[in-house]
């Protein structure tokens, strides 16, 4: 059950990623009509709504199958991913551009936090040399 929790959790991040993109995207088109735009921006923060439904239902599945450390790494990320989110969403157009750092080393940490619950040959001495820089 674990693997399985762990895959979906890898999966979920990819989709949080992908909103946190297009809810950027949107606030840089300028090429659309404010009617169209509105309602791309209604779609993308509606899928982004979806998202982090997603991934905290798949946080309750983590708390129950992992380890501490892993529930804390998913919790520090998902805690920073959607204050970033919620600026996206109320438009702050420098958010991501500026988080830009620090969105890859909390989605790194996560992923590593996964490889590590999961035993893959590695994942410490990865986290050892990313955690020096």
């Amino acid at each position: 059950m674990k693997r399985e929790v762990l895959f979906e959790t890898a999966k979920r991040i990819v989709e949080l990623d992908n909103g946190l993109v297009t809810l950027d995207s949107l606030l840089r088109v300028s090429n659309l009509e404010a009617e169209q735009l509105a309602e791309a921006r209604h779609e993308a923060t509606r899928g982004w709504n979806d998202a982090t439904k997603r991934f905290d239902e798949t946080r309750l599945l983590v708390a129950i199958t992992c380890s501490k450390e892993t529930i804390a790494a998913l919790n520090s990320f998902y805690l920073f991913i959607t204050q970033l989110g919620a600026k996206l969403v109320h438009k702050d157009s420098d958010a991501y551009s500026q988080s830009g750092k620090e969105l890859a080393k909390g989605m790194m940490a996560a992923r590593l936090a996964i490889r590590k619950e999961l035993g893959i040959e590695g994942a410490t001495a990865l986290q050892a040399s990313g955690s020096s820089s």
